[in-house]
């Protein structure tokens, strides 16, 4: 350990994004108890999931999750900060955990693009950023590839889709995106990127937009994931 790091953790100390305890050099947002309490998204479960969520659509081509969303859990504390507590650098370091995990699920894959889930202009004003761009930048670090924030727009104010059934949420997310620049991702092979994939109602009708404009195809990539 550094002077410099010590003297860095001194003057500007770092806390847990769940449990809020004071972090070491050696930790990033996260300590090392919380990390245990993760519990990491197994294949058969995204595999589950998948068959649940995006299966009988044939919009979504693969899916990948690094960990299991639960509530009252550091993941749910985690996620929250990162939303809504300006932690949007914790975006990044999640990304690349993301990136890395993914690289090794699907070591064949080819993406051309990320691009992050959208928020509507006016969320996006309040809260001051979208954590979805930066979860998607540090996944790109990892592989290189860009992160596209100009195709997909979002025009239309959704409600919170908290308290919503499978079909309301289908029904609220309805229109919910339009394509800015189509020529970007004909016959690109996309990946888009969110926070946490619930019932997987936005990042379908993301993906119905995209194939309908000429993508050749799009999977789906998130932080977390529900067995909702």
């Amino acid at each position: 350990m550094s002077f410099l790091s010590e003297l860095s953790d001194f003057l500007l100390p770092r806390f847990c994004l769940s449990c809020n305890v004071k972090l070491n050099t050696k930790q990033k947002y996260i300590c090392f108890g919380c990390s245990k309490e993760l519990k990491e998204a197994e294949t058969h479960f995204i595999e589950k999931e998948y068959q649940r969520k995006f299966a009988s659509d044939n919009i979504i081509s693969e899916l990948y999750s690094l960990y299991v969303f639960e509530a009252d859990k550091p993941i749910q504390d985690i996620i929250h900060h990162l939303k809504y507590g300006k932690r949007f650098r914790a975006g990044i370091f999640l990304g690349k955990q993301v990136g890395s995990k993914l690289l090794q699920a699907f070591p064949e894959r080819d993406i051309d693009i990320f691009i992050p889930v959208p928020l509507f202009h006016s969320k996006e004003a309040e809260r001051g950023f979208n954590q979805s761009v930066f979860i998607a930048r540090g996944i790109s670090k990892v592989y290189g590839k860009p992160v596209k924030t100009d195709i997909l727009k979002r025009v239309k104010n959704t409600k919170t889709q908290t308290k919503l059934n499978i079909t309301e949420r289908m029904e609220n997310m309805d229109g919910a995106f339009i394509i800015r620049n189509p020529e970007g991702i004909r016959d690109k092979t996309i990946a888009m990127v969110d926070d946490v994939i619930t019932t997987g109602a936005t990042i379908k009708e993301c993906a119905k937009v995209l194939k309908q404009n000429g993508a050749k195809d799009v999977s789906a990539v998130s932080v977390a994931i529900t067995n909702i």
